[in-house]
């Protein structure tokens, strides 16, 4: 069964920070490209299939990303164990990207639009564009 949870806002406040548990290191630059392209998911652990059983979970991630496909049953028990003791929710899924997406939108998790998310980020940019916003109506106004 998928673990559900509700992912109203990211730790950080601008975006999800999550762990990869399974797949080798080439798998990982795949899909940390992938999911900060897509989802604006920044990828800040890995735990190797065949190198690593987690005891903890990082500081700040807001989930454990679980590839089925690529991972053992021993291995996804204690990665699970690691994320429940750390409180921190995990989705399993599998490496097609397809697949993937539907899991982490099952998870409540949503693709931000790029405007929005680039504003939150940056609340200089944000101000900038209120303010010139605010001098365009201005002078559609006075002219």
């Amino acid at each position: 069964a998928r673990r559900r949870s509700t992912f109203a806002e990211p730790r950080n406040g601008y975006y999800y920070a999550g762990v990869l548990a399974g797949g080798p290191a080439d798998i990982f630059r795949e899909l940390t490209e992938y999911l900060w392209t897509e989802w604006k998911i920044e990828l800040v652990g890995h735990f190797d299939y065949e190198r690593q059983v987690p005891s903890t979970i990082p500081r700040g991630a807001d989930f454990v990303l679980i590839l089925t496909d690529m991972a053992g049953h021993s291995f996804e028990a204690s990665v699970r164990a690691a994320a429940e003791r750390a409180g921190v929710p995990y989705i399993r899924t599998v490496r097609k990207t397809a697949t993937m997406d539907k899991n982490l939108e099952t998870a409540g998790l949503s693709r931000p639009r790029l405007h929005q998310f680039e504003t939150q980020r940056n609340g200089a940019e944000k101000i900038g564009t209120l303010a010139l916003e605010a001098l365009l109506a201005s002078c559609i106004l006075s002219g």
